[in-house]
């Protein structure tokens, strides 16, 4: 995401994956007192390959886990199977665009095509486990490029008919630094 810290190549902090078993400690010790987890912040969680392990740990103390990501990653089948049956509560996924242009205007090196793909993928191993979740939102960050595209989003299929956000799409970051213009009141209608 060209909006992080660690998109930007930033270097605030280190690059590195959290070692499983500080995670584990950490979660032993504030688990039962945890309600709610967010396990991403400056970085792609889907690319620590415990990542699934993580979920299925914190979900020990029926914490609500949820993760953002990009999805415009080469993840196997298998690796998405652990991620459903981890569960993950939500996935939140970045798509700034109803077409591969348009979503690499802001999502630089990212690949339209394979985010929808693993999004499908995820969907379809949700039916075959007879699972709900995780429930997929879609983050649909506007730009002047964008913003009369908000409701093709609804309907080009990019958006899972299952999720929650389907109906209203999360409007995030109108980022000036990105030359984002407010939407108008015509654009949201």
């Amino acid at each position: 995401c060209p909006s992080c810290p660690t998109g930007l190549k930033l270097d605030v902090r280190p690059r590195v994956a959290m070692d499983f078993e500080w995670y584990t400690k950490i979660l032993d010790e504030l688990g039962p007192y945890l309600f709610y987890l967010n396990l991403y912040n400056w970085g792609e969680p889907l690319l620590h390959k415990q990542f699934p392990e993580m979920v299925a740990y914190a979900k020990r103390w029926n914490i609500k886990v949820l993760a953002s990501s990009n999805l415009s990653l080469q993840l196997d089948r298998s690796y998405l199977e652990r991620v459903v049956k981890s569960g993950l509560d939500r996935l939140k996924v970045g798509i700034e665009g109803t077409t591969p242009e348009l979503y690499a205007r802001y999502r630089v090196r990212g690949e339209f095509d394979l985010v929808v793909k693993n999004m499908r993928t995820i969907q379809e191993i949700k039916r075959e486990l007879g699972v709900r979740t995780p429930e997929i939102s879609v983050a649909f960050h506007v730009f002047e490029h964008n913003q009369d595209r908000i409701e093709e989003e609804l309907h080009v299929g990019t958006v899972p008919p299952d999720a929650p956000a389907r109906n209203s799409l999360l409007m995030l970051g109108l980022m000036a630094e990105r030359r984002a213009t407010m939407p108008t009141k015509r654009t949201l209608r």
